[in-house]
């Protein structure tokens, strides 16, 4: 249904609530209603409609204008409707079809992590051309592997997927001969990320692949739709950056944790989440050794040591890695709700997350909802 058909259905109701119970079938002409059965010239009475709207001469109703959307929507189909979530600040991913019993579908965004400062949810950080293959495997394939390349897309359940020239992506059914759909393999799926064709890079983008930089990231694996789900692809770039910090860290394995709180009142998606700092994550629901922590300070590309003496909690950038991480539940201590006042401390989700030789695992975890 698009939005002018809305309009039109409550209009109708509106002009029916204005006539009454009367039984006129007498129509009158734009500009003009009828009373007492005669038509008679619309009295708007000085009124203005605001902005984005206008005065529908036969309710006296100020309507939406059909084409008229939020200064931060910049899609609008055929019907006039203005798409995306509230302001429409990101393009809406491709709907999942109908899948069978024991499939699954994800869509949502491609993004680049290294985005010089934006915020991880805006549509600036959105990757859209197909410089990223994207690929399906069973996470445990990928999270126990000891012995490199872990990123064999032999043992992939499907691919490879390409991001949407507007970044955003479907994953049901692969490119391949015949294709391939996504089939559930217990309580996660794996997402993982490589320059196309696994060679060399597209233009000055350079993701990595087989074993020498990917990300990965779990998704809910029983069978069923993910909606809306972020992938964020990590560059060749930003990993070096991280390196000049801790050598040897992506052979080691990198297991990155983002650590935000959702706001469930705003439906926005490139609005609702807040990184924040005060957070000491663990291995739930151990301590951990905080020398043994590298946390995201200044940027996404500063990596500063943890110390008991320096930085031992997150900061606004609210990332923290670990390096040659074994498998096993992880969540965090500390944090509190953004602009809570008392304070009210965060309670972490826990999730599975490990260290993978030559790889970036990535991991974005919430308050517990």
């Amino acid at each position: 249904m698009t939005r002018s058909r809305i309009a039109l259905l409550v209009l109708a109701g509106a002009v029916m609530a204005l006539q009454g119970p009367a039984c006129s079938t007498r129509e009158c002409g734009q500009g003009t209603v009828e009373k007492n059965g005669d038509c008679v010239a619309v009295d708007i009475g000085g009124r203005e409609c605001g902005v984005g709207t206008h005065l529908e001469p036969s309710t006296l109703l100020c309507v939406p204008d059909q084409y008229t959307c939020d200064p931060d929507t910049a899609y609008v189909d055929d019907g006039g409707v203005c798409m995306g979530r509230v302001t429409g600040s990101l393009p809406p991913p491709p709907p999942c079809p109908a899948i069978a019993a024991d499939e699954i579908c994800v869509n949502g965004w491609l993004r680049d992590f290294d985005n010089q400062g934006k915020s991880p949810f805006s549509k600036d950080t959105l990757i859209t051309d197909d410089s990223v293959e994207i690929w399906v495997f069973d996470p445990f394939v990928v999270l126990l592997c000891s012995a490199t390349p872990c990123f064999d897309t032999t043992q992939a359940i499907a691919g490879p997927f390409y991001a949407n020239a507007d970044g955003t992506y479907l994953l049901f059914e692969d490119q391949a001969a015949p294709p391939r759909r996504i089939k559930a393999t217990g309580s996660y799926i794996a997402i993982g990320l490589m320059n196309k064709g696994g060679g060399d890079p597209v233009g000055d983008r350079d993701w990595g692949g087989h074993g020498v930089n990917g990300a990965g990231i779990t998704a809910a694996g029983q069978p069923g739709t993910v909606e809306e789900f972020d992938i964020y692809a990590v560059s060749k770039a930003q990993t070096d950056a991280w390196e000049a910090t801790a050598p040897g860290s992506v052979a080691q394995g990198i297991f990155l944790t983002m650590w935000h709180y959702l706001d469930e009142a705003q439906a926005d998606l490139a609005k609702n989440r807040t990184f924040v700092p005060g957070v000491l994550p663990n291995r739930s629901p151990s301590a951990i050794d905080i020398t043994t922590l590298y946390f995201l300070t200044d940027d996404r590309s500063t990596l500063v040591q943890g110390s008991g003496s320096g930085v031992s909690l997150t900061t606004d950038v609210g990332g923290v890695l670990f390096v040659k991480e074994s498998l096993g539940p992880h969540s965090a201590t500390g944090g509190n709700v953004p602009d809570s006042d008392p304070p009210e401390a965060i309670d972490w989700e826990s999730r599975l997350g490990a260290s993978v030789p030559g790889l970036v695992f990535l991991q974005f975890f919430n308050q517990k909802l």
